[in-house]
């Protein structure tokens, strides 16, 4: 289960994953997402995406193996609108999946203040 968001007041598109996946699941969200990404790209914004994953736990082979073929050709974080990804994770074997599913340019927090004031100073949106 998922569900996105746009946050106009901090140029954030707010993610939140959770529960156990199908890889029809992947395919769902990574096209909803890549909506919603080319929608704000069309209207020139540049924005943040905060992930909150604490509730996603370690996915089997097939789903994480979909997600890196669906993420395989975004461009990295700074080289079109997606300013930055933070992803908010449980563990640190949590972190490792993502690290191999989705690649580099993504910081990891344990606490949504972190990767919010990470975000600060990124976007320069005080008070997120």
């Amino acid at each position: 289960m998922y569900s996105i968001s746009y946050d106009p007041d901090h140029s954030l598109i707010r993610v939140e994953l959770r529960g156990f996946w199908s890889v029809e699941m992947v395919d769902r969200y990574c096209n909803a997402l890549q909506e919603l990404i080319g929608s704000l790209a069309a209207e020139g914004k540049r924005f943040g995406l905060l992930i909150e994953a604490r509730e996603y736990p370690l996915q089997n082979p097939e789903v994480s193996e979909r997600f890196l073929t669906r993420t395989a050709d975004w461009p990295p974080p700074g080289e079109g609108p997606v300013v930055g990804v933070a992803m908010i994770v449980a563990s640190t074997l949590s972190k490792l999946q993502a690290e191999r599913t989705i690649g580099a340019g993504v910081m990891f927090f344990h606490e949504a203040n972190e990767a919010e004031q990470w975000f600060e100073t990124l976007l320069g949106n005080p008070g997120i």
